[in-house]
């Protein structure tokens, strides 16, 4: 089958861009690599209270219910939806731990709170934390704010590893009751965006970002907040995992007493919430571009605040199948492509070739690239390893494009073709059983920088 799109609307979507305040800059001090960029105080104290609250026999009681719960679901029917549901619902339990750590805070805080991938690092080993499609490319960090205050943002990019691109989105916290938009990639809340081609930023990569109402000591870099509880999210996309996250800190303007965090109260809301927030991603798939069918792409379309292209496919293989997707970079300085079990939670990025960026990617012959989407290796560099399942989803990204970019141009072949016609393909760049061990062994040691 050849091209097998969903209708999806072509519409390009509008960029939401902040107030933009001139003042002078105050930037963050450069700061020596002498411990893991991501290693916080903060970060620290939030993943040792994860840690505890796994082990919390109520806790645990109502993920054993949950995972009852969706193996009567649709989706929990299938045979890789079944094998899959301890390890969906143990990162969907992380995240909202997460979550609730970073949200209602007397004191604010940037946690790096999203990565499906468990991490061995400062003596103990944090299981994955997963919500939905994550991207193993992007650190991903979040922070909750009062919209009737004034914060500061400091961050420094590194000065020889910089990441491909940063972005800064604003949009109302998302809770377990709110609904998920339909029809589209985004959750359709954003307030406002900022990227790093926006960013005023210093000859020695440090900028400042300040939030709230105007005041005379606000960054060019100035985003004007409403009333009520607002999300930052940051994004670092990584086209190389030799680049180096952003140093981040946050504070608030006006002064405050440091509240610490209060563990009972975040077990309270974890036993209170967890129902409701695994109910509600375990249900997205389905509804993720307004529901796929088998063996289906959809036209790459652009991000909310107009910082990339995205594009979503669903795979359902026999045995002897796997799924041909051929793109082409289109200017991109940042391009990728993973794949996501049933219930769209990635596996171990740093063991499974279940992803591939710019720095990963082997050409074909004509310039284009060509992914194989399958269980077993098929002897073709871009394989991407689905870890066995032959149901799932795959993500496409493409950022920092030039403004002329159309989201149909992006795509060059899609089809279900046999397994072992894969390597035949003309043009198609191959591997053998070495190189691959080699290139697994390139990508752990990859994937560890960022906890370095």
């Amino acid at each position: 089958m050849l091209y097998s799109f969903s209708r999806l609307a072509r519409s390009a979507a509008v960029a939401i861009l902040p107030t933009l305040i001139m003042a002078p800059l105050h930037a963050a001090p450069a700061a020596a690599r002498t411990a893991p960029v991501l290693a916080t105080p903060a970060q620290i104290e939030a993943e040792k209270i994860l840690l505890q609250l796994i082990q919390d026999p109520e806790v645990k009681a109502i993920k054993a219910a949950i995972k009852a719960d969706l193996a009567g679901t649709r989706i929990g029917q299938t045979p890789d939806g079944a094998a899959r549901i301890d390890y969906a619902v143990d990162e969907w339990t992380n995240s909202l731990i997460f979550k609730e750590l970073v949200v209602r805070r007397g004191t604010p805080t940037i946690l790096w709170s999203t990565d499906d991938t468990p991490r061995t690092w400062l003596g103990y080993t944090l299981p994955g934390v997963g919500t939905s499609g994550d991207n193993p490319d992007f650190i991903y960090r979040s922070a909750e704010i009062a919209g009737g205050n004034r914060y500061e943002i400091s961050g420094q990019f590194d000065k020889t590893d910089r990441p491909a691109q940063f972005v800064l989105s604003v949009s109302g916290v998302q809770t377990a009751q709110t609904p998920l938009a339909k029809n589209k990639a985004d959750l359709g809340n954003l307030l406002a965006l900022l990227t790093d081609r926006d960013l005023k930023v210093k000859p020695d990569g440090s900028f400042r970002i300040t939030f709230g109402t105007p005041g005379p000591d606000d960054s060019p870099n100035h985003i004007v907040t409403g009333t009520g509880p607002i999300s930052v999210l940051f994004r670092d996309a990584l086209s190389d995992w030799k680049q180096r996250p952003t140093r981040l800190s946050i504070r608030r303007l006006e002064s405050g007493t440091v509240i610490p965090v209060d563990t009972a109260d975040v077990r309270s809301r974890v036993l209170a919430n967890l129902r409701p927030y695994i109910s509600q991603w375990s249900r997205y798939p389905e509804q993720w571009f307004g529901g796929l069918q088998p063996n289906a792409i959809t036209i790459p379309s652009p991000r909310d605040g107009g910082w990339g292209f995205f594009a979503g496919l669903r795979f359902q293989l026999k045995p002897d199948e796997a799924i041909l997707v051929t793109t082409n970079r289109a200017g991109a300085a940042y391009a990728g492509i993973q794949v996501v079990d049933p219930w769209m939670i990635a596996s171990d990025a740093s063991k499974y070739q279940t992803s591939i960026n710019l720095a990963q990617v082997k050409p074909n012959a004509d310039g284009n690239y060509s992914y194989v989407i399958a269980p077993r290796d098929p002897g073709v560099a871009n394989w991407l390893d689905s870890t066995g399942l032959h149901d799932g989803y795959a993500v496409l990204r493409w950022q920092v494009l030039p403004a002329t970019t159309k989201g149909e141009d992006m795509l060059r072949d899609f089809r279900v073709i046999k397994l072992s016609e894969a390597a035949k393909i003309p043009g198609i760049a191959l591997i053998t059983p070495g190189q691959r061990q080699a290139a697994l062994a390139a990508r752990a040691q990859g994937y560890a920088n960022r906890t370095r």
